[in-house]
């Protein structure tokens, strides 16, 4: 089987691009029974020469998140030609509040050149099409598959460690306890909205030994988070072209969920922590439901997490060693090298029942 991965080039959205499309795409081709590529997006919407290539010696060609403007009448025509188009996402733009950042982009039609001023529908709608369009569509949850089972086919295929990335990864020397939370930009209010970000205020003044690390493309005004500067550090993860070596200095890893939106996140930035046995603490959530025995979940209330949080202050050697054992070996059943054949499986059903179609 030949699998291609069509991915966006916007280095905003590397962490997605590199589980859902860079992570499997390595184990593929070191398994050796099958093959994948991957082509940026824009050749492929341009109908660059190598890319079609490419696609023509594809079976199937898993399309990551950019499903509108241009991008739809190049899948119907990989479609005619018979190849199977998997459309692939990780986060419920569905459900974007208009507080975050990305909502005038999917909701007012800013998201693209390739869709402003070209047509009048939203990229949210584009984006619907472009779902009922494809053969099936891959998720990384659970929850979010069931919001969009009534579109299409939709398969399950979390997000798997790479693991042999982590094992290099060593823990940087430092004094007190580092905290650490890496994300996008627009997931800065969830730090607010879940009372964590209180809590550490009031920990870091009961412990002033121990600090907070935002890890971000984007660099936030941290004095909105009125913490003092000598408590808070920054690290670019400069479009993951130094990820994951910044998670060297965690020694508690922050998984904070809040609205809806965040309810249908995958479980990937937890399993970071666990492969590295760091301790983490995180928003009780459906989302982390399969975790709950491999870290430490809590309410989002202030006081809640501040209980929590000073413990892991007061007690961290013991929250360590919990993290070695049962959350590290649960990380490693989490490999893609170990799964890798279940997602092929996948794979092969959706262009066996894709040809059925077909046939009749």
């Amino acid at each position: 089987m030949r699998i291609t991965y069509v991915y966006p080039q916007d280095e905003t959205l590397w962490y997605g691009v590199e589980w859902r499309c860079q992570v499997p795409a390595r184990a593929i081709n070191r398994n050796g029974r099958h093959s994948a590529s991957l082509i940026p997006f824009e050749p492929f919407i341009g109908r660059d020469p190598d890319a079609d290539r490419i696609c023509e010696r594809s079976d199937i060609l898993v399309i990551y998140r950019n499903l509108w403007g241009k991008c739809l009448p190049v899948m119907q025509h990989w479609m005619a030609r018979g190849k199977v188009v998997v459309a692939d996402f990780d986060e419920a733009y569905q459900l974007i509040p208009p507080s975050n950042q990305e909502y005038a982009a999917w909701y007012e039609g800013s998201v693209s050149e390739t869709v402003k001023g070209k047509n009048p529908l939203t990229p949210i709608t584009q984006f619907k099409w472009g779902v009922q369009m494809a053969n099936a569509v891959t998720l990384p949850s659970k929850r979010l598959a069931d919001d969009w089972k009534a579109y299409n086919r939709v398969e399950v295929i979390p997000g798997f460690l790479d693991l042999e990335r982590y094992q290099e990864i060593d823990e940087k020397p430092h004094d007190g306890i580092i905290f650490g939370w890496s994300g996008k930009s627009s997931q800065f209010r969830t730090l607010l909205e879940s009372g964590m970000v209180e809590a550490l205020r009031q920990v870091f003044l009961i412990r002033p030994q121990a600090r907070l690390l935002i890890c971000s493309d984007f660099k936030f005004k941290l004095d909105l988070l009125d913490i003092s500067t000598d408590q808070i550090l920054f690290q670019s993860s400069l479009g993951g072209r130094n990820w994951p070596s910044p998670l060297g200095y965690f020694d508690v890893g922050l998984a904070p969920l809040c609205s809806d939106f965040d309810q249908r996140s995958g479980t990937e930035r937890v399993l970071e922590y666990m492969a590295l046995k760091i301790p983490w603490v995180g928003s009780q959530s459906a989302a982390y439901h399969e975790l709950r025995n491999c870290g430490w979940m809590v309410e989002n209330s202030v006081g809640a997490w501040q209980r929590t949080l000073l413990d892991l202050v007061d007690h961290y050697q013991d929250y360590k060693l919990e993290a070695s054992q049962v959350p590290y070996l649960f990380s490693l059943g989490q490999s893609i090298d170990e799964n890798i054949q279940q997602v092929i499986g996948i794979y092969a059903t959706i262009i066996e029942s894709s040809q059925s179609v077909l046939k009749r």
